[in-house]
């Protein structure tokens, strides 16, 4: 791992603490929602100076920065706009309550479909494309709409996109749990000074994976439970919308390696036991 790499990944732990932070102590939505964009367009402005300034030692730093570091904090930086714009003004004019979150969710599933390719590109953990999609200079006009962003020396062809995925993937979740009643409307649930807040923050694909795997060993109700009813159980407890886990199981069908979720939980178990960190 080069120093740049190793920088930016500390830079980005430390930001992802501070609004879990931020988060969990901050009672006032509409503040905690503008402290958090703040963090979030104050590291992506260090960063766009650094990059424009210093550049990268490599090609692999470069593709790193734009395929897994930027795209998480622009994402963040989307997400908790969407949220503060819907809480502002999402319950004015003749939309109640669902009427509106279920016309966000058609938003949602539009971004899917519309950068369906590049989602299950990264998904699958591929890296043929990367040069191609997340190194600066290979960048087409016509490609960026909607992406919200046209700074060339910032931004690769991919990498708005990818943010823009992250984005509706977390604000899914959010939207879940409006749904179900879980996410208050106007302040958080004020958590007791010393509790740690344990919340899922895995993809809607590896909750599903799991979920179904689940199901098919009979971990509910002596195998009894419907695989809905499991997916609708799961995604209340974690927070996470599972309702189109149907078409998110497809999705997976269709790629290369559908049981990378499930591997990639089993990699971390075997390095569990190979720590004897008991």
């Amino acid at each position: 791992m080069s120093n740049s790499v190793a920088l930016i990944e500390q830079q980005l732990q430390s930001l992802l603490n501070r609004l879990a932070e931020v988060e969990r102590k901050e009672v006032d939505l509409v503040r905690r929602l503008k402290i958090c964009i703040r963090l979030c367009h104050d590291l992506l402005c260090s960063w766009r100076h650094d990059v424009v300034q210093k550049g990268f030692p490599d090609q692999l730093s470069e593709i790193y920065f734009f395929k897994q570091a930027k795209p998480q904090v622009a994402a963040r930086y989307r997400y908790y706009q969407r949220v503060l714009q819907l809480d502002l003004g999402g319950w004015k004019g003749i939309w109640n309550q669902e009427q509106r979150l279920m016309k966000e969710m058609t938003y949602i599933e539009h971004v899917f479909d519309q950068y369906r390719s590049l989602w299950e590109y990264c998904q699958s953990g591929a890296v043929h494309l990367d040069e191609a999609w997340f190194v600066r200079g290979h960048e087409h006009w016509l490609l960026h709409a909607g992406t919200g962003h046209f700074d060339e020396r910032f931004s690769t062809l991919c990498d708005g996109q990818l943010a823009e995925l992250l984005a509706a993937e977390m604000y899914s979740q959010y939207i879940g749990r409006r749904l179900s009643g879980d996410e208050d409307l106007v302040v958080a649930k004020r958590t007791p000074v010393g509790v740690d807040v344990i919340v899922y923050t895995g993809s809607v694909t590896l909750a599903t994976a799991l979920g179904y795997a689940m199901c098919e060993v009979n971990s509910f109700n002596h195998g009894q439970a419907s695989r809905n009813g499991v997916m609708q159980h799961l995604g209340k407890q974690w927070g996470v919308d599972l309702r189109n886990h149907r078409q998110t199981i497809n999705r997976l069908i269709g790629q290369q390696e559908p049981d990378r979720p499930i591997k990639d939980l089993l990699d971390g178990f075997n390095r569990f036991l190979d720590s004897k960190d008991f």
